[in-house]
């Protein structure tokens, strides 16, 4: 019978020499998330417009009592926009800088892949945020690492604009539900 440090050590390497992939859908393009930075996955909801952002963030959304930027994957992946669909999805992802919303059709898989199964996507596309492609019995997946996902000007801009939102929210008045109420008057009879 083995020790179990080795038997931990030996989960470990293993462990170490896979990474999990949540495959999401864009219409019939499907695309691969690491799947340590999703959080959960929810029913799309409507965005609120956030003037002073990249192109693919459709606006914010409030997540926990936190506005966070919802993006449109497709956009932000180089696909023309397409409107939201009451059955589309958000998946909540943190990443290195920020949590994010990503507007997806849905979540197809959760797939459990070896690192030397992922090929390199050198020349195949320009995306930084490439992990590398998988061959999966369903076809080919491009897996992206999401805090590779904002170029530093991009999360500069996001940054400003998220900022700005945050200081229109500390400035703007009470609204009427909270206010204290007001006496009327009163009649002693």
């Amino acid at each position: 019978m083995a020790p179990a440090g080795a038997v931990a050590s030996a989960a470990n390497a293993t462990r170490s020499d896979t990474i999990d992939v949540l495959v999401v859908e864009l219409d019939a393009w499907r695309v691969g998330l690491l799947a340590a930075a999703i959080v959960e996955l929810s029913p799309v909801v409507a965005s609120t417009p956030l003037p002073g952002t990249p192109p693919f963030v459709d606006g914010v959304i409030d997540w926990r009592g936190r506005a966070i930027p919802a993006v449109d994957l497709g956009i932000r992946f180089g696909r023309p926009p397409r409107p939201v669909h009451l059955s589309d999805h958000l998946v909540i992802a943190k990443t290195s800088g920020r949590h994010v919303a990503l507007r997806v059709n849905r979540a197809s898989e959760l797939v459990t892949v070896h690192r030397s199964d992922l090929e390199s996507a050198t020349g195949l596309t320009p995306a930084l945020q490439v992990v590398g492609l998988v061959r999966l019995a369903t076809g080919m997946v491009v897996v992206h690492d999401l805090d590779a996902f904002l170029s530093v000007d991009e999360a500069a801009l996001l940054d400003r604009a998220l900022d700005a939102l945050r200081a229109a929210r500390e400035t703007s008045p009470a609204p009427l539900s909270s206010a204290a109420p007001t006496e009327t008057g009163s009649t002693d009879g």
